[in-house]
């Protein structure tokens, strides 16, 4: 799809993992301010794509910028990168030792340079955003399971960003937080894009095969 203004690309990427072809010429743009989500089967290629644009992975081939610029090799212009273009793993690891108030100043203090007093305000309010305000002086292991994974109240998080202009690729499962608060999804299968098209057209009218066997088992009608 044309894209205006184009703050993430991807041009004829390829990844391999030994003879696995995870990342097969990969050409993807993404608009500042884009919502794009990325679906599609397990080991289809979606986390090694959010990995490779943050440097997370090294890639063998194409070329890949961010802001028009390519990604850097290693060193500060890396971690200045990174400073800027963040990433969230589906299974993050809290420090036990540090409490839940801690842990989210951390990375403000140590990369953005803040003071703890600001980052701990800017914590709390974060915090607030997904109804944890009360754990925040707790330590991980007095979190129940529930207080771990707030689904429903990060994605409402995530539609606000969304609403708020921040430029996004997402991979998820969460075909609502798809249909919702994307601009573009993005169907991935064997290390291939497949789909790239807006929302509605893909959830009502899948075009390929792959899309339809997908969709046929993750939607429940």
């Amino acid at each position: 799809m044309a894209v205006v203004d184009p703050l993430i690309e991807l041009r004829g990427v390829n990844k391999h993992f030994g003879t696995l072809h995870v990342l097969q010429s990969i050409d993807l743009t993404v608009g500042r301010g884009e919502v794009v989500v990325v679906i599609g089967p397990s080991g289809s290629g979606k986390s090694t794509l959010c990995r490779a644009i943050n440097r997370l992975e090294s890639v063998e081939s194409g070329e890949i910028l961010i802001d028009g610029q390519p990604l850097p090799e290693e060193g500060k212009a890396l971690a200045r990168l990174r400073a800027e273009v963040g990433m969230v793993f589906q299974s993050f690891n809290l420090f036990a030792h540090k409490t839940v108030l801690a842990n989210v100043s951390l990375a403000q203090i140590k990369v953005r340079k803040r003071k703890k007093e600001d980052a701990d305000r800017r914590s709390r309010e974060l915090l607030a955003r997904v109804g944890l305000a009360a754990q925040a002086d707790k330590y991980p292991a007095q979190l129940s399971g529930g207080q771990h994974e707030m689904i429903n109240e990060v994605l409402e998080v995530m539609q606000q960003l969304a609403r708020d202009g921040m430029t996004m690729v997402v991979v998820t499962h969460e075909m609502g937080f798809a249909r919702s608060a994307a601009n573009r999804v993005v169907f991935m299968a064997d290390g291939r894009i497949v789909e790239d098209r807006a929302p509605e057209e893909f959830f009502t009218a899948p075009r390929s095969e792959r899309a339809k066997d997908f969709l046929s088992k993750i939607l429940k009608h």
